[in-house]
């Protein structure tokens, strides 16, 4: 309980400092949260007490627009916001903290090992850095942090899957946990809500011996996630604990994350994967038709050719056009022998689609300005109001403006029915800081280039 009362205690203190410099009037903030305190949170629902009546009434009807914004900021989500004075309070509320397995999703992959892991000249690198630390009798200080990166679907996740594997062989008593950044920020977010305690997080960690983190990018903007996640890293690493991270980009090239975040990630091994070759994608298929059972002598070399040159720049649709090609054959087409022309037929939509995903659209903006600033285009197009993400939204409307010359209401539609007043206005703002603000022009350059 008294653990608690304290971390209610430093989330109130984050957002009354925000909220001071939002309200501006010392004379209301003294007189009527000065005093408040946090009393429960509870379904997304915050309680405060504050000291009177009065004080109860004014900020249940002037300011709760401005405490409910800025509450949305300080944690990243939606939360509504009520208010109890000292008398309603329960003096003894007693709080049970539900009992919640941590990290109850996250698990290791037992199909992703190193035996079935295609190596070639754009992975071995990163084959060999993650062997070596896989390697339970090796221990290198400089492979730690191991930090791969790539574009997605090229195998990190493999990789991270296989280490963790491997080290459980050799050692069934070591403690490893593979998650996402986004499943620990799930986890960071219940301790905000005060669904468990941030030591019960702190303590969980200090029994990990190995800890594989994947899509790291997820962390930009989110600071007090970074804050709680970088104590954790810094234990690990500060205990010789082996810690390997993935993410979409080299850690200098990250975005939204905080320099003593970028300065350890870079400081241990940076290895980058890259799109495989026509070689290593031929591999590949085959890979995956021998594990599906076909005898892969059933299908024309020239097939594997053109699959590995249609799809090689992602291993997720190679495996998803194979997947196509054999439900195609085994029950649409039923023949024995799959030439080029059939497995063309096979995964006509396949291409169709990779062609359109090269036009520019809407679509392919909001996917494109998403992944910029490591956000989900659920984010982008919904009605969280943080400053990263306004901005990026408002980016967003201006290129749709500006490449496509969409009108304002249909750029509205494509962000859940904003009106034209709001896109109007969030493309003015962009236009006023390009001739002011070098590092948008930057921002805007760059993004017309992925958009090319």
């Amino acid at each position: 309980m008294q653990q608690e009362i304290k971390e209610f205690n430093s989330l109130w203190d984050r957002i009354l400092a925000q909220l001071k410099t939002r309200i501006n009037d010392d004379r209301i903030f003294d007189s009527f949260l000065s005093d408040s305190r946090i009393h429960n949170i509870n379904n997304n629902v915050i309680q405060i007490v504050v000291n009177t009546k009065l004080a109860q009434q004014v900020l249940s009807t002037v300011y709760v627009h401005q405490i409910a914004q800025t509450v949305e900021e300080i944690l990243q989500s939606n939360y509504s916001v009520s208010f109890i004075t000292k008398d309603e309070s329960k003096q003894d509320l007693k709080v049970e903290t539900p009992i919640i397995s941590l990290f109850s999703d996250s698990h290791l992959r037992s199909d992703m090992t190193f035996d079935n892991f295609i190596v070639g000249d754009s992975n071995k690198e990163a084959f060999q850095a993650a062997t070596l630390v896989a390697n339970d009798k090796i221990s290198l200080s400089n492979l730690n942090p191991l930090f791969l990166y790539s574009n997605s679907g090229l195998g990190k996740t493999h990789l991270l899957n296989a280490i963790g594997n491997r080290i459980r062989g050799f050692n069934p008593n070591k403690r490893i946990l593979y998650t996402t950044a986004e499943e620990f920020f799930n986890e960071y977010i219940h301790v905000i809500k005060g669904e468990r305690y941030e030591q019960q997080l702190m303590d969980y960690f200090k029994n990990i011996d190995v800890l594989l983190i994947d899509d790291i990018q997820f962390f930009a903007g989110k600071k007090g996630c970074q804050e709680l996640f970088f104590t954790i890293f810094s234990t690990l690493i500060n205990n010789n604990r082996q810690v390997v991270i993935t993410s979409d980009k080299h850690p200098n090239e990250l975005k939204g994350l905080e320099s003593r975040l970028v300065s350890r990630f870079a400081g241990g091994l940076p290895v980058s994967i890259n799109p495989p070759d026509i070689n290593t994608s031929i591999e590949i298929s085959k890979l995956y038709i021998k594990a599906s059972g076909m005898d892969i002598n059933r299908i024309d070399e020239s097939v594997f050719v053109f699959f590995a040159e249609k799809f090689s720049s992602n291993i997720r649709e190679l495996r998803g056009a194979i997947n196509k090609l054999l439900f195609y054959t085994i029950n649409i087409a039923q023949i024995d022998r799959i030439t080029l022309s059939n497995a063309m037929e096979a995964v006509s939509d396949f291409l169709k689609a990779n062609e359109s995903n090269k036009k520019l659209s809407e679509v392919k903006i909001i996917d494109v300005v998403s992944n910029y600033y490591s956000l989900t285009p659920t984010q982008l197009t919904g009605n969280i109001r943080t400053s990263q993400i306004a901005l990026a939204r408002h980016i967003a409307m201006y290129l749709m403006r500006n490449l496509l010359d969409d009108s304002f209401d249909k750029i509205g539609s494509a962000f859940g029915g904003k009106d034209h007043s709001t896109v109007m206005s969030a493309c003015k703002n962009v236009e006023k800081g390009l001739k002011i603000n070098p590092t948008l022009q930057t921002v805007i350059n760059e993004l017309k280039e992925k958009l090319k």
